[in-house]
């Protein structure tokens, strides 16, 4: 693979990584989960070809990834274990710049729910200092 060592270096194995997977951020911001945290793996690794024709062993793996080599294929990918907001495992293969360290993520997370309650309270003060009233307007 052509840019795996450029890739792992940036991200080596085991890092603890984030891609801006924030669940529930399309709800109120008190709902929202913190972001889902993943794990880089060797490209060899069984886990990163589970439920594939290959992950049932390990000779099938390395020969899949010498063709892939070959072929130029999965050049700008890692396998990343993620773990989901209902604690279930899964596998995506992630280009490395849509990646970025887990505490970066969750700092930027933490930023940008702090601004969304924010935003919400100021709009609700502001309709509150216009002595905006539901009540009358639905029946007004």
């Amino acid at each position: 693979m052509k840019n795996e060592q450029c890739a792992t270096r940036t991200f080596p194995v085991g890092m603890e990584v984030g891609a801006r997977r924030w669940p529930y951020e399309s709800a109120h911001p008190a709902c929202w989960l913190e972001p889902l945290k993943g794990i880089v793996l060797a490209p060899d690794d069984l886990r990163a070809w589970e439920r594939t024709w290959y992950g049932h062993s390990q000779a099938a793996v390395d020969a899949h990834l010498a063709w892939c080599r070959q072929e130029n294929l999965l050049d700008d990918a890692l396998p990343v274990l993620w773990t989901s907001a209902s604690g279930e495992a899964f596998v995506f293969w992630s280009e490395p710049n849509l990646l970025r360290p887990y505490a970066e993520d969750l700092a930027l997370w933490k930023e940008a729910k702090a601004f969304a309650l924010r935003s919400l309270e100021r709009r609700r003060e502001t309709v509150e200092a216009e002595g905006f009233n539901h009540a009358q307007a639905l029946f007004a």
